[in-house]
């Protein structure tokens, strides 16, 4: 089994690979993202897992850059049939542009930065694999009808649009973001963007905000 990196572009992809063993990532190269299914299908092989690095904004938000990497990586896993794991793929790229100008003139650090960034995101997760956070689907939750608007989701996806609609939604799982998002939905990563206090909070883990009444779903 190898680790299979990528720094998705909507233009480019940079391209890595590192043995389970060996915990060496290795470039492969950079490839138009048109044509990356079928450079993928030239490397993957059964029971290879894809790493792929998550924008993240550096205060923590997820954005719309977020939610096409996640799409992308959902038509990875269902393509593959295999695991993804997303990495924070924050200063990545400044870190693979900045030490490969130093041997390499601006045009070709540019052209070479994708597959390096490819490398970093690779081996940060070959180095400590406990920083990856696994893309796993999560079912939705039906819920009966409620008369508050002052609600909060923690995480958790509710198919009712008339509430999930009218409620602030904490969205720390990729997964969970990427839903709402396709439903034109605003969520969160932060608690500072939330409010203090909530009549109803939706979840599924213990949450430290003020509430009235909190509904944990299993």
């Amino acid at each position: 089994m190898k680790y299979i990196g990528l720094d998705y572009g909507l233009s480019k992809t940079g391209i890595a690979t590192g043995d389970a063993v060996l915990k060496i990532a290795t470039i492969k190269g950079t490839f138009e993202t048109k044509f990356l299914f079928k450079e993928l299908n030239k490397i993957y092989k059964d029971k290879d897992i894809f790493v792929v690095g998550l924008p993240i904004s550096m205060s923590g938000r997820y954005s719309k850059q977020t939610f096409e990497t996640i799409d992308f990586c959902l038509k990875l896993k269902n393509n593959f049939n295999t695991d993804v794991v997303l990495m924070d793929e924050r200063l990545t790229t400044r870190q693979s542009y900045s030490l490969t100008k130093n041997f390499l003139n601006s045009k070709k650090a540019k052209k070479a930065k994708d597959q390096n960034s490819a490398l970093f995101i690779l081996q940060m997760f070959l180095d400590n694999p406990n920083i990856g956070i696994n893309l796993n689907i999560k079912n939705p939750y039906k819920i009966e009808e409620l008369d508050s608007t002052n609600i909060l989701i923690n995480d958790v996806i509710i198919k009712n649009s008339n509430i999930y609609n009218n409620s602030d939604i904490l969205a720390k799982d990729p997964y969970v973001f990427w839903w709402y998002y396709k439903r034109n939905k605003t969520s969160t990563t932060l608690f500072e963007d939330l409010k203090n206090e909530y009549d109803v909070i939706f979840t599924e883990f213990d949450i430290q905000i003020k509430y009235k009444k909190i509904i944990f779903l299993r």
